[in-house]
């Protein structure tokens, strides 16, 4: 008899166990981003950098563009809200920076120097579902200052 109030109780705090609701603590999920352009020259008058994803419109709530000065870095260098948010023909999001932004970080950090260097842009963001889940896309974009006029 002692056996069965044992093995009763066993199977008791075995089913408790997989009622209790478990915490997710869901990770990062990655998207593919495209930056435009593809080669940024910040001696150009392009006015944006915009940044195409393969994430719905619909299910983004906040996103920022992170710049990366060296492959290295764990922190990004600088961190730029979007000016403009909207959905492309499939529906995906896109954003728009502003290249003056950019333009400014990259000359400040570094010392405006002219040979060409790959800058790492990384788009961050928050979907718009309950969870709340972090997304994340990265491209590597070279960066050269060729102001000739």
């Amino acid at each position: 008899m002692k056996k069965i109030k044992v093995l009763f109780a066993l199977i008791c705090i075995a089913l408790m166990a997989t009622m209790t609701p478990l915490t997710s603590h869901a990770e990062d999920f990655s998207v593919g981003i495209e930056v435009a352009p593809s080669v940024i020259n910040l001696g150009s008058a392009s006015p944006w950098v915009t940044v195409h994803t393969d994430i719905t419109y619909d299910a983004v709530d906040s996103v920022s563009l992170n710049l990366y000065m060296d492959e290295s870095d764990e922190l990004p260098s600088a961190s730029i809200s979007p000016t403009l948010c909207f959905a492309d023909e499939r529906g995906d999001f896109v954003a728009k920076f502003d290249m003056k932004a950019v333009r400014t970080f990259i000359n400040v950090t570094d010392k405006g120097r002219d040979s060409g260097k790959y800058i790492g842009f990384e788009l961050t963001g928050q979907t718009a579902s309950e969870s709340a889940e972090n997304f994340s896309g990265r491209q590597e974009v070279l960066v050269f200052n060729n102001n000739k006029k």
